[in-house]
């Protein structure tokens, strides 16, 4: 779990898939569902790149499109320490570098001549960055060959980086046995390797997609099923899905649903995020293909004299609520949740967060 400060902001990321944000004015709580977000020394966020960069440890708002090219250009020709290199090329990536066969050519010769190995992890995100979906160009055949080839580096940071950006760019016919690979020599733990499986399930093709899942299912590795289950937020995510591939989705995410701690008031935002997507994921498996559908089905759960009220809580403070509270907020059963959950907050005065979301629910139903 990892907290990052932001002015009278407090956001908290969990493994890497959840965002949540308290300030003064309200709480908000949703799945980042950016696929390529990495974090990297120094506070550069790669969802950053595109509108700030980092200079001197100050972010500026107003940095240069392709800021990420000059940082580039400065790390070729000025001799720089190892730490100060790896440093500068991180906020040349996250500063954004122009797609161009000439910056893959600079970033490719980079990464194959004699650097430090923290330099090559940088620059096989640079690389890998280069590579534009759907281009059939040899310049995007070339990307793939050169991480592809370092994929199997005996130097473990250097594969690991490779395997992982490797299976990020795509589907292809080795990218399984790469992850394998990576995981049966140790140099991406257990945990890692069925995350990026996960990730690689919404490209996979309809004869592989059954396989991964059962894959996550049989490893009993919840983060990877969490990561399904934030990436599942839309009906369009699973519309290619081979039917028993959705049996299989069915089967993993009813055996993965979030519980929260048998102790009345042990409540946080963690547990929170994924319950929501759970529930979201849940009801889309089992037929919701539409807003009505869906909010529809959401209610018949939450009304479920079994639910735990911090289930119920834990959706109506997510960004997944809106069209919920529209559409269900003046009725009789949407009453009757506020009723739930505002006895479980009075039993519970000691758990503060689950206070401050019950009255930040009530500011979205107008309820005081």
């Amino acid at each position: 779990m990892k907290y990052l400060a932001l002015g009278a902001m407090l956001i908290m990321v969990s493994a890497g898939t959840y965002v949540a944000v308290k300030s003064n004015e309200s709480i908000q709580i949703a799945p980042l569902v950016a696929p390529k977000q990495r974090e990297f020394p120094h506070g550069i966020t790669s969802d950053s790149r595109q509108s700030t960069a980092l200079e001197n440890g100050k972010i500026s708002k107003t940095a240069n499109k392709f800021l990420g090219n000059e940082l580039l250009e400065q790390y070729r020709t000025n001799k720089l320490d190892s730490t100060q290199a790896k440093m500068m090329l991180d906020r040349a990536y996250s500063s954004g570098i122009e797609k161009s066969s000439n910056n893959y050519k600079i970033a490719s010769d980079l990464l194959k001549s004699n650097v430090s190995s923290g330099e090559k992890v940088s620059l096989i995100r640079i690389v890998a960055d280069q590579y534009t979906q759907g281009d059939l160009s040899s310049v995007n055949a070339r990307i793939l060959e050169d991480i592809r080839q370092l994929t199997q580096s005996s130097d473990t940071a250097i594969a690991r980086e490779a395997t992982v950006s490797y299976s990020r760019l795509g589907y292809f016919s080795d990218s399984e046995a790469i992850l394998l690979a990576a995981k049966n020599g140790k140099y991406i733990p257990e945990t890692e390797y069925y995350g990026e499986l996960a990730h690689l399930l919404w490209v996979a093709p309809a004869d592989r997609q059954k396989a991964i899942i059962d894959a996550v299912r049989n490893a009993q590795d919840n983060f990877s099923a969490e990561i399904i289950a934030g990436r599942l937020q839309d009906p369009e995510s699973i519309k290619n899905f081979s039917p028993d591939s959705l049996k299989a989705l069915r089967v993993l995410l009813q055996e993965r649903e979030p519980r929260f701690p048998a102790t009345s008031d042990d409540f946080d935002i963690v547990d929170s995020v994924k319950y929501a997507n759970w529930l979201k994921s849940w009801t889309i498996v089992n037929g919701g293909n539409s807003a009505n559908s869906i909010n529809s089905a959401v209610m018949n759960q939450l009304s479920d004299p079994r639910t735990d009220p911090r289930q119920i809580v834990s959706y109506l403070i997510s960004g997944n609520s809106d069209q919920f509270i529209e559409k269900f907020g003046t009725t009789p059963a949407f009453r009757s949740l506020e009723n739930r959950i505002d006895d479980y907050a009075e039993k519970n005065k000691k758990n503060a967060t689950f206070q401050d979301f019950v009255a930040e629910i009530h500011k979205k139903t107008k309820r005081s």
